[in-house]
């Protein structure tokens, strides 16, 4: 009888944690499968990224990933040739037409609460922003944009305004 050996690594921390979070629910109900896919959405994009935390080989290959981690036992049976970069890339597509903002402040406020976050203070900062290009001013109201510097001190080159 021949022995297989298969690495895991750190797979079932980040599979625990994608639980807790409950990531599955979350693009379940901003991805959700309204056309009937063979394979969920949501399943497409924990897998995705599953793959992402663990391997250093490119997404087109998730394929050549899954055969060296998916055993049948310890996970349910998958076929690892139905998640081709066709599939991967019309699931990115649908997770791009999605609310992303809300699937993230849903998923911030599920990791506040399931790893007991201080909150007290959040910062978010949205303070820099960069243009390039030329922008007509025609409208006198319209923001105008002038050279500055970033918080970081880098050179904000950009000249124009905004309209």
């Amino acid at each position: 009888m021949d022995t297989k050996i298969k690495s895991v690594e750190i797979l079932p921390l980040v599979k625990y944690d994608m639980e807790e979070l409950e990531l599955a629910r979350l693009f379940d109900k901003f991805v959700p499968n309204h056309n009937g896919a063979e394979i969920a959405p949501a399943q497409v994009l924990c897998m995705m990224i599953m793959h992402i935390m663990v391997s250093t080989t490119p997404l087109y290959r998730i394929e050549d990933w899954l055969h060296d981690y998916v055993d049948g036992v310890s996970e349910g049976r998958v076929e690892a040739g139905k998640y081709n970069d066709d599939r991967l890339e019309r699931t990115l597509d649908r997770l791009f037409a999605a609310e992303r903002n809300n699937l993230l402040a849903e998923l911030s406020a599920q990791a506040i609460v399931v790893h007991q976050l201080e909150t007290q203070t959040i910062h978010n900062d949205s303070t820099n922003m960069t243009f390039f290009g030329a922008y007509a001013c025609d409208d006198p109201k319209a923001a105008k944009m002038t050279r500055g510097y970033y918080k970081d001190h880098h050179l904000d080159a950009s000249r124009s305004c905004l309209a």
